[in-house]
């Protein structure tokens, strides 16, 4: 999910199968959290 607050996000992605859990926070103005995060998580299951 994605989380908007003040100029800052937030995304949380959950990939249980994967025992992975990603949050990142952004101070950004019309950043795409999820979109990072999405590329990001399978660089980081793969390891």
């Amino acid at each position: 999910g994605v989380l908007a607050i003040g100029g800052g996000r937030a995304a949380l992605a959950i990939y249980p199968e994967e025992e992975l859990c990603v949050i990142l926070l952004t101070n950004l103005t019309g950043s795409s959290p999820h979109r990072i995060v999405e590329k990001l998580a399978p660089l980081l299951w793969q390891k």
